[in-house]
Order: C-alpha cells, then sequence, then structure tokens
C-alpha cells in the first residue's frame, strides 16, 4: 500500500486532437502516447531498469491494438 500525504489526482484523458475550445484532456492519441513510451524505451540503455529490447515487436503489435480502432 501507497503513504501518501495528499490524495492523488487520476489522470487525465487522451483527446488526441487539437481543438478550439476547453482543453479537458491531454492533446494526445492513446496510441501516439503508447508509441512515444515505446520509442523512448527502446533508446533507453539496455542495462537499466525499464529498457525495452530492440527485437520487441512494437508496442501495439505487443497488446494486440489496432490503432485504427
Amino acid at each position: 500500500m501507497n503513504d501518501f500525504s495528499v490524495p492523488l489526482k487520476p489522470l487525465l484523458a487522451f483527446e488526441g486532437v487539437i481543438r478550439n475550445g476547453f482543453q479537458r484532456g491531454i492533446l494526445f492519441s492513446l496510441e501516439d502516447y503508447l508509441e512515444l513510451v515505446d520509442c523512448t524505451g527502446r533508446i533507453s540503455r539496455n542495462d537499466k531498469r525499464g529498457a525495452i529490447s530492440e527485437k520487441a515487436l512494437p508496442i501495439l503489435e505487443r497488446l494486440n491494438l489496432d490503432p485504427e480502432r
């Protein structure tokens, strides 16, 4: 169990597009965010925790997500 001194807030939703109006979430699609994490993990040093092997399938394939949906 985590012992935080302040209540945790939920993450913002992924909006995916920029629009003229009130921004209610992160201006990234979930797929774009996952690909950013995947690319960043691949350029991290292999001797560090959390590194993604260059031989691993792209994240959308590993998670079996269809980018069109």
